[in-house]
């Protein structure tokens, strides 16, 4: 279940009686893009803010802190109710499928040999795990919702080390530049040479 902009205002009106302005709005939608379940942790986030800063007058949570804060209790949401739920089939696709920005059904077929991509791919739509369809007359491609999409790439990296994502990415780049698929092809690359040139001091950063 989605939320639209209006209804995410509603949301902060009812509960805080608060308006957000247009720039908190689109940093909401832009970062949570209307999932209801990042939107409810936001809330109970700022209502714990709210709670624990009562003296007197009731305090007007810091709405782009309570953002930031949210999405660690998200990932945490993600690691415990979403993906640790799955099986591991399903854990696996998903960890190696984070590392494409759009995931083709052609291009999963052919880089994870083995795995029912047609089949795995459109049941996580149908039980809504964080991933979403859309088709052109080309072909059918599934995204996944950034929040998770990071979060996995994260989990990825702790289980193969940046070496590992690092030949993921070369190898997905290969794949592509055979298609002439120049763009993602030089996503991939630059991703790959990114990961080979960090330090130790860059494991915080995205893959």
């Amino acid at each position: 279940m989605l939320f639209t902009d209006e209804e995410t205002q509603e949301l902060f009106r009812k509960v805080f009686d608060l308006e957000l302005t247009a720039e908190q709005l689109a940093e909401y939608r832009e970062r949570t893009h209307g999932w209801i379940t990042a939107l409810q942790l936001v809330r109970q986030v700022a209502h714990r803010n709210v709670i624990s800063s009562r003296e007197g007058e009731t305090a007007i949570p810091d709405l782009g802190e309570v953002l930031r804060q949210s999405e660690r209790d998200i990932f945490d949401y993600f690691a415990e109710e979403v993906f640790s739920d799955e099986t591991e089939e399903v854990r696996k696709l998903l960890l190696q499928v984070s590392l494409l920005d759009r995931i083709e059904l052609d291009a999963c077929t052919a880089l994870y040999a083995g795995t029912n991509c047609a089949s795995l791919l459109p049941n996580l739509v149908r039980r809504n795990v964080f991933i979403t369809v859309a088709s052109d007359r080309r072909a059918e491609e599934y995204r996944l919702h950034p929040l998770f999409q990071n979060f996995l790439r994260r989990r990825l990296r702790g289980e193969i080390g940046r070496a590992g994502v690092a030949a993921e990415h070369q190898r997905c780049a290969a794949y592509f530049l055979d298609r002439a698929s120049w763009e993602q092809a030089v996503r991939h690359l630059l991703a790959a040479g990114r990961l080979r040139r960090s330090g130790p001091g860059d494991c915080g950063k995205g893959v």
